[in-house]
């Protein structure tokens, strides 16, 4: 059994979390800072701001630089606040999970309604070495209930193993090893055929999503940059024309050069394993993502194509479950050769058949 008392979170939390609000408030209250500055910047810094005793300096502390602060330490003291209210109780049978400060939530959860779990990163999290483990039911607001963010590793190892094992009925043991392990694992059993598993070994995906997604993706960035100076008014065309040669010429090689670099990485760091018992899916970039899929939760599996996939001949395994955001989680499989996706939802459906006759 665990709880908030004796799997804590990491009190690492409410730096980083004070950090991403401090950054993304100012940022959305910009609009009430900067707008301000650019519409009477003349009025403040010229001969009626002077004669008031207004200056550029003046504007800047206390406009821009004593609110920042304010919202730096009054963000810190409501995570601190959030962090110390923040409670769950994972029991043989069920979870509990309470959250807030000023207003509170209280959601519970059976174990046998849990159709994913999956261990995620945000750029922050990676900083400050924290993990956050959510747990997937049916529900409508299951995301908001089903997670607790900013265990350290080894807490959040422990909570991954107590899940896997009240939705399996087995322990989950070396949980951060679990996808390297399998893998090298596979090899060798694939090699005396002793137990059919499919890995990203055996069920490779092509070089060729490499550039499917950076054209995609280049596609549409220059397309809504080119959309914005088609668009921009009769004050700033000067500057689209301006602009438009390094534009066309310059910007989409630095976009697509980018996109290539990124997606790159994103191939060589996506890992799957499927084995005798459950999927995990893996991937590493500037974030990072572990997902493990249940045989018995499996509700579809679809082998779809897109426009772009049917040029470059791969295909997409889809897997659907009853979890509310596993759509959103994109539990999908890209960049297979038509075999190799017959292959994977043969044997998903295979599995979950067998799973939930038992």
């Amino acid at each position: 059994m665990y709880n908030s008392q004796n799997l804590p979170l990491s009190k690492r939390k409410i730096i980083k979390k004070t950090l991403s609000s401090w950054v993304v408030y100012p940022l959305a209250g910009s609009l009430f800072i900067l707008l301000p500055f650019i519409f009477f910047v003349e009025y403040l810094i010229g001969d009626a701001g002077q004669k008031l005793g207004i200056d550029l300096y003046f504007y800047l502390f206390f406009v821009i630089i004593t609110p920042s602060v304010l919202i730096f330490f009054g963000g810190w003291f409501y995570q601190y606040l959030y962090y110390k209210y923040y409670y769950y109780n994972f029991e043989s049978e069920k979870a509990e999970i309470s959250k807030g400060v000023i207003s509170r939530a209280t959601g519970h959860v059976q174990y046998s309604r849990i159709q994913n779990i999956f261990v995620d990163q945000d750029i922050l999290d990676r900083i400050f070495g924290l993990y956050d483990v959510h747990y997937e039911t049916a529900g409508e607001k299951s995301g908001f209930y089903s997670h607790v963010d900013g265990l350290n590793r080894e807490n959040a190892d422990k909570l991954v193993a107590f899940l896997n094992e009240q939705v399996t009925g087995k322990s989950l043991k070396n949980v951060q090893h679990t996808t390297k392990s399998s893998q090298k694992q596979s090899s060798k059993e694939i090699k005396n055929n002793n137990t059919k598993m499919l890995t990203r070994d055996t069920v490779s995906m092509s070089q060729k999503i490499i550039f499917l997604l950076t054209f995609e993706r280049t596609a549409v960035t220059v397309l809504g940059l080119f959309m914005f100076l088609l668009f921009a008014d009769e004050s700033q065309r000067w500057q689209s024309t301006v602009l438009a040669l390094p534009v066309v010429l310059g910007v989409p090689l630095i976009i697509a050069a980018s996109v290539f670099i990124y997606t790159y990485i994103w191939y060589h760091n996506f890992k799957f394993t499927f084995d005798s018992e459950k999927g995990t899916i893996s991937s590493k970039v500037i974030a990072s993502s572990d997902t493990f899929v249940y045989y018995n939760r499996i509700q579809n599996v679809n082998v779809t194509q897109g426009v772009v996939d049917r040029l470059f001949r791969l295909y997409r395994v889809a897997i659907e479950t009853a979890a509310e955001r596993s759509e959103k989680r994109s539990i999908v499989i890209i960049g297979l050769q038509r075999d190799g996706a017959d292959t994977l939802k043969n044997f998903l459906l295979e599995k979950s058949k067998h799973y939930q006759a038992v």
